[in-house]
């Protein structure tokens, strides 16, 4: 879901790539000579701009907004410290933390999961400024939710499905679900259906390992892995892709949501779509994980006070992220931004939902409009 409508890519978008391909992987690490050659190189060196506090590569469209806003080695500002720990002072999202998250840079990620250090994932990436929008690129709170499932992997425990609700184009968490030994079902838009499928098919023989490692036996090192389209709110394509998981005690149904809910309009039929599913599967058989990063904190709260709304049924459990973020291994950038942020498990917000299977309760019967998540404005 986190997508907007495909654009066409111009050539020099093209060659924008190719100054963020995967050799500036670890751009603070190039000399800015190699860079600058390469860029001349490829005639693309008046398509993009060299920053020179961060040593990043940006489309020169780009320049202006990267040097004023999101330029990993500004610092957060605030008119008080006390509103930067609140988080409450629209600057803090300028620079600092928000800068260092901002994934604009590398066309390609190596994820390494702390917790189990067999799982390491290569993933193609696109600009967020792209064609794929948002859903092109790799959230924190996506690495955040995939160190939790490892950390609290448990050898022996029972599988069943796991449901990942915009997985967007590098499904990291439903990757370490698969390695766990989780039957994997991935839902977004049509238009990072194809990277996100691309992701999984390159990270197969690291699935099969790690089901190796686990004890895995000749029937589960075939991972089912599908990834399928899946508008929030659109019950009745929901209970389509939930009905061949013949979800029980025995195969339990796991749902997982990592950084959906930015934009107010996704709440109530992403919400809708949590509730349902989770209805759906036996008592006691279905659980959910949501996970946000937080960036505007009264919209989040709204957010967190429907997950309680009694039309939902949800019982709502609260998870200190702290344990995991610890075990969380950054890409070198982002943990030297976020050692200087005091209060980080504040910022990722994690919830376990469960059915309360209360007596009045009825599936939602409101319609959703179908709306692409995607950036507005040009940050």
């Amino acid at each position: 879901i986190c997508s907007r409508p495909g654009r066409d890519r111009s050539e020099s978008n093209v060659n924008r790539r190719r100054c963020l391909g995967p050799r500036h992987r670890g751009f603070p690490f190039a000399t800015r000579r190699q860079l600058m050659a390469e860029m001349s190189a490829s005639g693309s060196h008046q398509e993009s701009f060299m920053c020179n506090r961060c040593g990043g590569i940006v489309p020169l469209d780009r320049k202006e907004a990267h040097v004023q806003r999101w330029c990993p080695a500004m610092e957060a500002e605030s008119d008080s410290d006390a509103e930067v720990e609140r988080g409450t002072n629209p600057k803090f999202v300028m620079g600092g933390v928000m800068a260092a998250c901002s994934p604009l840079y590398l066309d390609e990620v190596t994820v390494q999961i702390g917790s189990k250090p067999l799982m390491e994932f290569t993933m193609e990436q696109r600009t967020m400024w792209g064609d794929l929008g948002t859903g092109g690129v790799l959230w924190y709170s996506d690495r955040v939710m995939a160190e939790f499932l490892a950390m609290h992997d448990a050898r022996g425990a029972t599988r069943g499905t796991a449901l990942v609700l915009g997985c967007g184009g590098l499904p990291l968490s439903g990757l370490v679900a698969s390695a766990l030994g989780w039957d994997v079902v991935a839902t977004d838009l049509d238009p990072v259906i194809d990277l996100a499928k691309k992701n999984v098919s390159r990270n197969v023989d690291v699935i099969r390992s790690c089901r190796v490692a686990n004890g895995g036996d000749d029937q589960t090192l075939f991972p089912v892995f599908k990834i399928e389209e899946l508008w929030f709110g659109e019950l009745d394509a929901l209970q389509h892709l939930l009905s061949p998981c013949n979800v029980s005690d025995e195969k339990p149904l796991l749902i997982l949501c990592s950084d959906c809910v930015w934009q107010e309009f996704l709440h109530a039929p992403l919400l809708d779509t949590i509730s349902v599913a989770l209805h759906a599967a036996p008592r006691g058989a279905g659980q959910a994980l949501l996970l946000f990063e937080t960036r505007t904190p009264a919209m989040e709260k709204r957010f967190v006070h429907m997950l309680g709304v009694d039309e939902l049924d949800l019982d709502v459990v609260p998870i200190d992220t702290g344990p995991v973020l610890q075990r969380v291994i950054w890409p070198s950038l982002i943990r030297e931004s976020f050692q200087r942020c005091p209060c980080l498990p504040d910022r990722f917000n994690l919830y376990r939902l469960t059915a309360r299977f209360g007596p009045l309760y009825s599936p939602p019967k409101r319609k959703h409009e179908r709306r692409f998540a995607g950036l507005d404005f040009d940050p």
